[in-house]
């Protein structure tokens, strides 16, 4: 196992023990109307950015 690996292993273990001890800290917390409502106009629209390989073609800098 290399040390990234194992770091990553170590970060999990601490976190999931540390959910199991304090709980979720957002678990009690609730979205309200609005921000539901806005996230799913934005959810249901299409994208307007262009991403960047369609930039660098259309420019052609690439």
């Amino acid at each position: 196992m290399t040390v990234k690996a194992l770091d990553k292993k170590i970060d999990f273990i601490v976190e999931r023990k540390l959910n199991e001890l304090l709980g979720d800290p957002d678990s009690f917390l609730s979205l309200n109307k609005q921000f539901l409502r806005r996230l799913k106009n934005r959810l249901n629209t299409t994208s307007k950015l262009i991403s960047h390989a369609k930039i660098v073609k259309k420019y052609g800098l690439g």
